[in-house]
């Protein structure tokens, strides 16, 4: 039973930590490509197209230092009395936390894509 609440305990962390950022990631890829199609099209421009992409990668940051943190407040949080039932809490915070920020990050690079090339 103890294996079953560190699996998830420590699963519900890595998670977090995890599937947000790689939404994160995903999207400020897409901004970068979206900077760089826009500058292509309009290099004069590059410092008004560089400066909101900066900004969306910013913004869309968030996600990720929420993610995190939360893991972290997991990791390091009280502990002492690990139950199954606060488990299965920890894994539901986990999945509200991962699943907002990997749909976050992949669903907000449209405003930043769609400014950098209204720029261009």
């Amino acid at each position: 039973m103890t294996d079953l609440v560190s699996l998830l305990h420590y699963g519900s962390i890595g998670l977090m930590a995890c599937v947000s950022t790689i939404g994160v990631g995903m999207g400020q890829g897409s901004i970068s490509r979206a900077a760089i199609d826009a500058i292509n099209i309009q290099p004069a421009a590059q410092s008004n197209i560089v400066r909101i992409a900066v900004f969306g990668m910013v913004l869309l940051e968030f996600a990720a230092i929420a993610g995190v943190t939360f893991a972290l407040f997991l990791l390091f949080g009280g502990t002492a009395c690990l139950t199954l039932p606060v488990a299965v809490g920890e894994m539901g915070i986990a999945l509200a936390i991962s699943i907002t920020g990997l749909l976050i990050g992949i669903a907000s690079y449209y405003p930043a894509k769609e400014a950098c090339l209204a720029v261009a």
